[in-house]
């Protein structure tokens, strides 16, 4: 596990080779606040078994600003996960939009879909 602050996780999945298997998604997010993760690389040493990818994130009290939906989230808290065979996801991501709460389902799995948000 290591902690980094700002962009510096996001830029894991933007600026390596692991972009391609990422896609574009995420180039246009820009995160401001501590993060804790956790990288984990799986690949075959013989064979023809596919890359694995596993990236653990815990977003700790940051905003999120999601450009190209026009988007700015404060106090963002929660788990946040991809998967190489699953995509990104997360089972509940606790922010605040223009002041008030806001909990987000993320699912990108079928057609790189976000699932679910709600307002308190």
């Amino acid at each position: 596990m290591c902690s980094a602050r700002n962009d510096d996780a996001l830029r894991i999945l933007r600026e390596s080779p692991l972009h391609h298997r990422v896609g574009t998604v995420l180039d246009s997010w820009r995160w401001r606040g501590d993060v804790s993760a956790k990288l984990d690389l799986g690949f075959a040493l013989s064979g023809t078994r596919p890359q694995q990818l596993q990236v653990d994130a815990e977003l700790g009290g940051g905003q999120l600003l999601l450009a190209e939906q026009g988007l700015k989230l404060t106090d963002v808290r929660g788990p946040l996960q991809y998967r190489s065979d699953a995509g990104l996801s997360s089972p509940a991501i606790a922010a605040n939009w223009y002041g008030r709460p806001l909990s987000v389902k993320v699912s990108s799995g079928d057609k790189d879909r976000i699932a679910k948000r709600s307002i308190a």
